[in-house]
Protein backbone atom coordinates (compact mmCIF):
# COMPACT_ATOMS: atom_id res chain seq x y z
CA UNK A 1 0.00 0.00 0.00
CA UNK A 2 1.43 3.35 -1.04
CA UNK A 3 0.18 6.80 -0.14
CA UNK A 4 1.40 10.34 -0.61
CA UNK A 5 3.66 11.07 2.34
CA UNK A 6 2.07 14.48 2.93
CA UNK A 7 -1.33 12.78 3.37
CA UNK A 8 -0.17 10.21 5.89
CA UNK A 9 -0.10 12.44 9.03
CA UNK A 10 -3.67 13.57 8.34
CA UNK A 11 -4.89 10.00 8.40
CA UNK A 12 -3.46 9.58 11.89
CA UNK A 13 -5.87 12.11 13.36
CA UNK A 14 -8.98 12.01 11.14
CA UNK A 15 -10.20 8.94 13.02
CA UNK A 16 -10.38 10.95 16.25
CA UNK A 17 -8.09 8.50 18.00
CA UNK A 18 -4.85 9.29 19.74
CA UNK A 19 -1.63 9.19 17.74
CA UNK A 20 -0.55 6.42 20.13
CA UNK A 21 -2.94 4.13 18.24
CA UNK A 22 -0.81 4.37 15.11
CA UNK A 23 2.62 3.13 14.23
CA UNK A 24 5.16 3.28 11.42
CA UNK A 25 7.35 0.43 10.25
CA UNK A 26 10.79 1.34 8.94
CA UNK A 27 12.68 -1.00 6.62
CA UNK A 28 16.47 -0.86 6.65
CA UNK A 29 16.70 -2.03 3.03
CA UNK A 30 14.16 -0.28 0.82
CA UNK A 31 14.99 -2.55 -2.12
CA UNK A 32 13.29 -5.50 -0.43
CA UNK A 33 9.93 -3.76 -0.11
CA UNK A 34 9.88 -0.64 -2.30
CA UNK A 35 11.45 -0.68 -5.73
CA UNK A 36 8.96 0.84 -8.19
CA UNK A 37 9.29 1.08 -11.96
CA UNK A 38 8.17 4.66 -12.45
CA UNK A 39 10.86 6.23 -14.68
CA UNK A 40 12.03 5.59 -18.20
CA UNK A 41 15.73 5.21 -18.90
CA UNK A 42 16.30 8.90 -19.61
CA UNK A 43 14.63 10.12 -16.42
CA UNK A 44 16.27 7.35 -14.41
CA UNK A 45 19.71 8.26 -15.70
CA UNK A 46 19.20 11.90 -14.73
CA UNK A 47 17.96 10.92 -11.29
CA UNK A 48 20.91 8.61 -10.70
CA UNK A 49 23.33 11.35 -11.79
CA UNK A 50 21.77 13.62 -9.18
CA UNK A 51 22.05 11.01 -6.44
CA UNK A 52 18.34 10.11 -6.49
CA UNK A 53 17.17 6.46 -6.72
CA UNK A 54 16.49 5.75 -10.44
CA UNK A 55 13.32 3.70 -9.82
CA UNK A 56 13.35 2.10 -13.26
CA UNK A 57 13.05 -1.39 -14.76
CA UNK A 58 16.77 -2.15 -14.55
CA UNK A 59 17.16 -1.25 -10.87
CA UNK A 60 13.88 -2.97 -9.94
CA UNK A 61 15.08 -6.18 -11.53
CA UNK A 62 18.39 -5.88 -9.69
CA UNK A 63 16.47 -5.46 -6.44
CA UNK A 64 14.47 -8.63 -7.15
CA UNK A 65 17.69 -10.61 -7.62
CA UNK A 66 19.12 -9.12 -4.41
CA UNK A 67 15.98 -9.70 -2.34
CA UNK A 68 15.64 -13.35 -3.37
CA UNK A 69 19.34 -14.00 -2.85
CA UNK A 70 19.06 -12.30 0.52
CA UNK A 71 16.26 -14.66 1.56
CA UNK A 72 18.43 -17.71 0.80
CA UNK A 73 21.37 -16.05 2.55
CA UNK A 74 19.21 -15.43 5.61
CA UNK A 75 18.42 -19.15 5.69
CA UNK A 76 22.15 -19.87 5.86
CA UNK A 77 22.95 -20.54 2.20
CA UNK A 78 26.25 -19.40 0.70
CA UNK A 79 24.95 -16.99 -1.92
CA UNK A 80 27.51 -14.63 -3.44
CA UNK A 81 27.05 -10.92 -2.93
CA UNK A 82 25.91 -8.89 -5.99
CA UNK A 83 28.63 -7.96 -8.42
CA UNK A 84 29.43 -4.30 -9.08
CA UNK A 85 26.75 -2.32 -10.97
CA UNK A 86 27.13 -2.17 -14.73
CA UNK A 87 25.77 0.30 -17.28
CA UNK A 88 22.66 -0.74 -19.19
CA UNK A 89 21.73 0.43 -22.68
CA UNK A 90 19.83 3.37 -21.17
CA UNK A 91 22.88 4.53 -19.27
CA UNK A 92 21.51 3.50 -15.88
CA UNK A 93 23.89 1.56 -13.66
CA UNK A 94 22.34 -1.48 -11.97
CA UNK A 95 23.65 -4.55 -10.14
CA UNK A 96 22.43 -7.03 -12.75
CA UNK A 97 25.71 -8.85 -13.46
CA UNK A 98 24.85 -11.59 -10.97
CA UNK A 99 24.03 -13.64 -9.12
CA UNK A 100 20.53 -13.81 -10.60
CA UNK A 101 18.20 -15.49 -8.12
CA UNK A 102 14.49 -15.67 -8.94
CA UNK A 103 12.15 -17.52 -6.58
CA UNK A 104 8.53 -18.30 -7.34
CA UNK A 105 6.16 -16.59 -4.83
CA UNK A 106 4.77 -20.00 -3.81
CA UNK A 107 8.29 -21.24 -3.06
CA UNK A 108 9.51 -18.10 -1.31
CA UNK A 109 6.44 -17.76 0.94
CA UNK A 110 6.74 -21.41 1.97
CA UNK A 111 10.42 -20.83 2.69
CA UNK A 112 9.64 -17.71 4.73
CA UNK A 113 7.09 -19.64 6.79
CA UNK A 114 9.66 -22.35 7.54
CA UNK A 115 12.31 -19.77 8.38
CA UNK A 116 9.97 -17.98 10.79
CA UNK A 117 9.15 -21.29 12.48
CA UNK A 118 12.82 -22.18 12.81
CA UNK A 119 13.71 -18.78 14.28
CA UNK A 120 10.86 -19.13 16.78
CA UNK A 121 11.73 -22.67 17.84
CA UNK A 122 15.52 -22.12 17.89
CA UNK A 123 16.45 -25.72 18.61
CA UNK A 124 19.39 -27.61 17.13
CA UNK A 125 17.28 -30.62 16.18
CA UNK A 126 14.75 -28.56 14.17
CA UNK A 127 15.49 -28.51 10.46
CA UNK A 128 13.71 -26.83 7.60
CA UNK A 129 12.10 -29.12 5.03
CA UNK A 130 12.80 -27.03 1.94
CA UNK A 131 16.46 -26.43 2.87
CA UNK A 132 17.42 -29.20 5.31
CA UNK A 133 21.07 -28.10 5.39
CA UNK A 134 21.51 -24.54 4.01
CA UNK A 135 25.27 -24.74 4.51
CA UNK A 136 25.37 -27.19 1.58
CA UNK A 137 23.80 -24.68 -0.85
CA UNK A 138 26.23 -22.45 -2.73
CA UNK A 139 25.62 -20.06 -5.65
CA UNK A 140 28.57 -18.30 -7.30
CA UNK A 141 28.63 -14.59 -8.29
CA UNK A 142 27.98 -15.26 -11.98
CA UNK A 143 25.22 -17.83 -11.50
CA UNK A 144 21.52 -17.81 -12.33
CA UNK A 145 19.08 -19.82 -10.20
CA UNK A 146 15.37 -19.89 -11.06
CA UNK A 147 12.94 -21.84 -8.87
CA UNK A 148 9.32 -22.20 -10.02
CA UNK A 149 6.60 -23.99 -8.10
CA UNK A 150 6.19 -24.75 -4.43
CA UNK A 151 7.24 -28.40 -4.16
CA UNK A 152 11.01 -28.01 -4.47
CA UNK A 153 13.45 -29.30 -1.84
CA UNK A 154 17.17 -28.50 -2.08
CA UNK A 155 19.42 -30.71 0.03
CA UNK A 156 22.77 -29.95 -1.63
CA UNK A 157 23.60 -27.58 -4.48
CA UNK A 158 26.89 -26.12 -5.71
CA UNK A 159 26.03 -23.89 -8.67
CA UNK A 160 28.42 -22.08 -10.98
CA UNK A 161 26.30 -21.40 -14.04
CA UNK A 162 22.57 -21.48 -14.78
CA UNK A 163 19.97 -23.82 -13.29
CA UNK A 164 16.18 -23.79 -13.53
CA UNK A 165 14.08 -25.91 -11.19
CA UNK A 166 10.53 -25.89 -12.55
CA UNK A 167 7.91 -27.75 -10.53
CA UNK A 168 5.01 -25.68 -11.85
CA UNK A 169 3.13 -28.58 -13.43
CA UNK A 170 0.22 -29.90 -11.31
CA UNK A 171 1.42 -32.46 -8.78
CA UNK A 172 5.07 -32.11 -9.86
CA UNK A 173 7.88 -32.04 -7.30
CA UNK A 174 11.68 -31.83 -7.28
CA UNK A 175 14.22 -33.07 -4.76
CA UNK A 176 17.77 -31.81 -5.36
CA UNK A 177 19.64 -34.49 -3.45
CA UNK A 178 23.12 -33.58 -4.68
CA UNK A 179 23.91 -31.20 -7.54
CA UNK A 180 27.29 -29.82 -8.51
CA UNK A 181 26.76 -27.91 -11.74
CA UNK A 182 29.14 -25.81 -13.81
CA UNK A 183 28.20 -24.43 -17.21
CA UNK A 184 28.56 -21.22 -19.21
CA UNK A 185 25.40 -19.83 -17.65
CA UNK A 186 24.00 -16.46 -18.68
CA UNK A 187 25.63 -13.20 -19.73
CA UNK A 188 24.23 -9.69 -19.47
CA UNK A 189 24.14 -7.78 -22.76
CA UNK A 190 22.92 -4.24 -23.43
CA UNK A 191 19.52 -4.17 -25.11
CA UNK A 192 19.61 -3.56 -28.84
CA UNK A 193 17.23 -1.20 -30.68
CA UNK A 194 15.43 -4.15 -32.32
CA UNK A 195 14.95 -6.09 -29.07
CA UNK A 196 11.43 -6.77 -27.74
CA UNK A 197 9.91 -3.84 -25.88
CA UNK A 198 10.22 -5.48 -22.47
CA UNK A 199 13.97 -5.88 -23.02
CA UNK A 200 14.40 -2.33 -24.34
CA UNK A 201 12.59 -0.88 -21.32
CA UNK A 202 14.82 -2.87 -19.00
CA UNK A 203 17.95 -1.82 -20.88
CA UNK A 204 19.64 -5.22 -20.84
CA UNK A 205 19.10 -8.80 -21.88
CA UNK A 206 19.98 -11.91 -19.91
CA UNK A 207 21.26 -14.23 -22.64
CA UNK A 208 21.67 -17.89 -21.71
CA UNK A 209 24.71 -19.62 -23.17
CA UNK A 210 23.95 -22.76 -21.15
CA UNK A 211 21.14 -23.64 -18.75
CA UNK A 212 20.31 -26.92 -17.06
CA UNK A 213 16.55 -27.29 -16.65
CA UNK A 214 14.74 -29.74 -14.38
CA UNK A 215 11.02 -29.87 -15.24
CA UNK A 216 9.01 -32.89 -14.08
CA UNK A 217 5.81 -33.80 -15.89
CA UNK A 218 2.43 -33.42 -14.14
CA UNK A 219 2.31 -35.76 -11.14
CA UNK A 220 5.99 -36.69 -11.52
CA UNK A 221 8.61 -36.50 -8.77
CA UNK A 222 12.20 -36.00 -9.89
CA UNK A 223 15.21 -36.65 -7.68
CA UNK A 224 18.23 -34.73 -8.99
CA UNK A 225 21.71 -36.16 -8.55
CA UNK A 226 24.08 -34.25 -10.80
CA UNK A 227 27.77 -34.44 -9.99
CA UNK A 228 30.70 -33.86 -12.31
CA UNK A 229 28.46 -33.14 -15.29
CA UNK A 230 26.69 -36.49 -15.21
CA UNK A 231 22.95 -36.24 -14.66
CA UNK A 232 21.39 -39.22 -12.90
CA UNK A 233 18.01 -37.59 -12.22
CA UNK A 234 15.25 -40.12 -11.69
Amino acid sequence: LECMMQDLPRLFFESGRSSADHGVVLFADAGTCYSPVKNDASAARKAQTNGVPPMCAATAEADVYAAHAGLLRRCGCDIAKPQAPIATAGGVEAAVAGPHVVLDPAFSTALLAELAAEEEISTEDHRMVILPDPSRVRVSPRSTLVVTGKDVVIEALDLDGALELDASNPGASILVRACTLTNRGAVVRPATPDAPEAIRVRGFDLAFLDKHTVRPAPGERLVVELVGGEDSSH
